[in-house]
């Protein structure tokens, strides 16, 4: 269940009175739930937009159930340079609370998911991938860093909240050679950002399962990440029979990674190349987009029948 705050808890999160809250929220600028017993609430990812879209500080994330926001000396909000920096130090030494803290505070200044991953995230995890070079234990950093980047990467999801239940369906993962968590994960809270419900299957996924599970929930989309590729010919093989079987149910084949140019698929039908994760986000929305104004247009058969 999705975190509901009352109106005092949003007002103290953010520094703001109570009389304010409630001018916000009767004249909608905060949209409120009811609970149960009649009581307005406002839920997590409400406030969260708020946040981004009005500039507003966040001065006790606790009380959002987020993690501490980094600041300077000084008690200043980090710029966004500084928080990328701040990041790749945090993953470096270990430090997964001032991690997760640093992706919080990108995406409450407004920065998209996607332009986090394919930015801070991204170039901490390259920076820390190349500490092995000049001392082995570099590997172990590398792994504890990336378990700090799931831990950051679930709290996005946490404050992006739920999607409505008619919202589209993306799934996807990775092939059953490819053990990597991180870019799968990474499409799926893009997806969710998008607009869409997201079911993940992570690594090593049989591409078979992928087509059964793409026809069994109806997905509008399906994300492949590509890093590992251990036999080319058997994957492209796979990946071409996935994407004309997503044809057939009018489902995108989205796929990505550093492993995508080995297989030569540019020329298959249905297969999407995304370089980037902002590209995902783009393709995403306008897939949704598209979808929805042909579920609003009238079926030729019945046109003008009231």
């Amino acid at each position: 269940m999705e975190k509901l705050l009352t109106n005092k808890e949003f007002a103290e999160a953010i520094g703001a009175s109570e009389s304010s809250m409630r001018r916000w929220t009767n004249s909608g600028a905060i949209r409120t739930a009811r609970t149960v017993g009649g009581h307005r609430r406002i839920k997590l990812s409400e406030a969260i937009r708020f946040v981004r879209e009005s500039g507003t500080t966040v001065v006790r994330p606790d009380l959002l159930g987020l993690p501490e926001v980094p600041a300077t000396a000084a008690g200043e909000p980090l710029g966004e340079r500084s928080l990328e920096d701040r990041l790749y130090e945090a993953m470096r030494a270990g430090d997964a609370t001032a991690a997760k803290g640093c992706v919080a505070s990108l995406f409450l200044s407004g920065t998209t998911v996607a332009c986090i991953c394919d930015g801070a995230i991204q170039k901490a995890m390259q920076q820390i991938g190349e500490l092995w070079r000049e001392d082995a234990r570099g590997i172990l950093v590398e792994h504890q860093a990336t378990g700090i980047c799931l831990q950051a990467l679930g709290v996005l999801r946490q404050m992006i909240g739920e999607p409505p239940e008619n919202a589209p369906l993306a799934l996807g993962g990775a092939p059953d050679s490819d053990p990597y968590l991180l870019p799968s994960m990474m499409a799926g809270i893009v997806m969710a950002e998008a607009g869409y419900r997201e079911m993940n299957y992570g690594p090593e996924t049989p591409l078979e399962l992928l087509a059964v599970a793409a026809q069994e929930h109806k997905a509008s989309v399906v994300w492949l990440s590509v890093k590992v590729v251990d036999d080319r010919a058997k994957l492209r093989r796979e990946l071409t029979e996935l994407a004309d079987h997503l044809n057939t149910l009018d489902t995108k084949l989205v796929v990505g990674g550093t492993g995508v140019e080995a297989l030569a698929i540019r020329s298959v039908r249905n297969v999407h190349l995304m370089q980037t994760m902002t590209e995902l986000a783009a393709f995403a929305r306008g897939v949704a987009s598209h979808k929805a104004g042909t579920d609003a247009s009238p079926n030729k058969a019945t046109a003008g029948v009231p």
